[in-house]
């Protein structure tokens, strides 16, 4: 009796679902795993719970078969890289919802903007547009520079080489805290240990995500890993919630001089930040205000992070183009000037410097979507509820679409280089609908960083190649043996 009532359950649900089931038959299948009729890859299996680097043996596996199917009985998941499928994933109106994993993030985000679907995201989106403005973000010019001055006078004495990270991810907590939060931290002077959070978070995020037993929220809330997360995420909200109070207060004080209409030196009281403007909406409660500050602080931190490491490491491999990096900012901005925002468009050279870094090391690797109903996808359709990810890193070292992919040149952002680029074939923040909201800041933050320090140092590197460099993905990519730097005082 109990046998019919299963086989009589799953019949009904077969046939509910016979459009989803009839296209997950016909679609063509991933051919590097032996695939079985119903229960399909079976050699998926050893993949459950992988290490990071068979995690991107696996994603590397998929990517090789661009565009099919992965099935593991209801499980649906493919890979796509090439510029007509990611494409249609980012601008079709049935891929717009990110995959489920990114709810792993809510105990630390919220339903903030990074999770946020449909209707209720566009309605945040549009809120928040305000805080990324030009008039806005050019006002952390300055400050962002004065935190780079301290980075550059804290490797003043070294001598030998190095690993950068841990210096440069506290240099970038300063001038995200300071700038979009208006806080200033110190944690470059401060042993604050919210990076060393934050890449716990990154790591427990990244293990949940790779391991598939662990996705079901009743099994993670029995695990280890489900109590260090919780620690993890009780630390950086000491932080969060210190940021959120302290400028809540300075914005209530601003708001109380500007009723009185006064104002010191002439120059308005206010200058408004990330928080300022959310706080300004009355749409957003103080918990969802947290909840984007924490969204802002990883997504912000994470990239940039990224950003400026791997263009270090550019440089050092390329002198003679780290050179030329370094005489266009003396020719612009000189030699003791700081930079303004008024700057950035004058540094050419700089900005295809970058543009190429982020080519070859760009901060986000992979990113997912789920197919709310099915979408055409070449010549097939994709079924209702695939996991559709894109490889934004194949993407970008794919000799489709660009001639000696690992070569480094900067002159593929040239004015001729961009008149020959694919759409869609350089997606550094994305495209599409969903493109990254912070790209400004982002890349005043990259700029602000190298422009500083390189006037300061002539970097070197061990490492002898693009291909030298062995990468890992921890949420954002990294390189495995660390950013290993040598200084020369200018």
């Amino acid at each position: 009796m109990i046998l019919l009532t299963v086989i009589f359950v799953v019949l009904v649900v077969l046939f509910y679902n016979r459009r989803t089931v009839y296209l997950t038959w016909k679609y063509p299948k991933v051919r590097t795993m032996t695939y079985f009729p119903i229960v399909g890859h079976l050699g998926m299996i050893k993949y459950i719970n992988p290490s990071v680097k068979s995690f991107m043996e696996f994603w590397s596996l998929l990517t090789s078969d661009s565009g099919r199917l992965l099935q593991v009985l209801n499980i649906k998941m493919m890979m796509v890289y090439k510029v007509e499928d990611v494409e249609v994933l980012l601008t079709h109106e049935n891929t717009q919802n990110k995959h489920y994993v990114y709810d792993f993030l809510k105990l630390a985000i919220g339903d903030s903007i990074m999770r946020a679907k449909g209707q209720v995201w566009k309605d945040k989106t549009k809120a928040m547009r305000p805080t990324m403005h030009t008039k806005t973000v050019s006002t952390y010019t300055e400050d962002m520079c004065k935190c780079v001055e301290i980075l550059a006078d804290k490797w003043t004495n070294i001598d030998k080489t190095f690993d950068a990270m841990q210096d440069v991810a506290k240099c970038l907590l300063d001038m995200l805290f300071t700038t979009s939060f208006g806080v200033n931290l110190n944690c470059q002077a401060n042993q604050t240990k919210f990076d060393e959070y934050s890449e716990s978070f990154a790591e427990l995020f990244m293990d949940r995500s790779m391991s598939a037993w662990k996705h079901p929220d009743f099994v993670y809330n029995l695990t280890f890993s489900s109590k260090k997360l919780k620690n993890v995420i009780h630390h950086i909200s000491e932080t969060t919630d210190q940021i959120f109070t302290e400028r809540k207060e300075i914005y209530s004080l601003e708001q109380e001089l500007a009723k009185d209409e006064i104002c010191l030196d002439d120059k308005p009281i206010r200058n408004m930040k990330f928080i300022d403007y959310m706080l300004d909406l009355h749409t957003f409660n103080d918990q969802e205000i947290k909840d984007e500050v924490n969204t802002f602080t990883f997504a912000g931190f994470d990239t940039c992070k990224a950003g400026v490491s791997f263009t270090l490491i550019a440089l050092a491999l390329h002198q003679d183009m780290q050179e030329k990096v370094y005489q266009e900012i003396l020719d612009v901005i000189g030699a003791d000037r700081t930079l303004s925002y008024e700057d950035l468009s004058k540094l050419v050279y700089l900005d295809k410097f970058l543009k190429e870094t982020m080519r070859l090391f760009p901060p986000v690797t992979i990113i997912a979507r789920i197919a709310d109903d099915e979408f055409p996808l070449g010549a097939h359709i994709v079924p209702k509820g695939t996991q559709v990810m894109c490889n934004i890193l194949a993407t970008h070292r794919s000799s489709l679409y660009w001639e000696n992919p690992l070569k480094f040149d900067p002159e593929r952002f040239s004015a001729e280089g961009l008149a020959k680029q694919r759409k869609f074939s350089y997606i550094p923040f994305l495209a599409g609908t969903r493109a990254c909201f912070g790209t400004k800041v982002a890349m005043l933050s990259l700029k602000s960083a190298i422009v500083t320090l390189i006037r300061k140092y002539k970097f070197y590197t061990p490492y002898k190649s693009i291909e030298d460099v062995k990468l890992e993905v921890k949420v954002t990519l990294s390189a495995e043996k660390g950013i290993l730097l040598r200084l020369e005082k200018r």
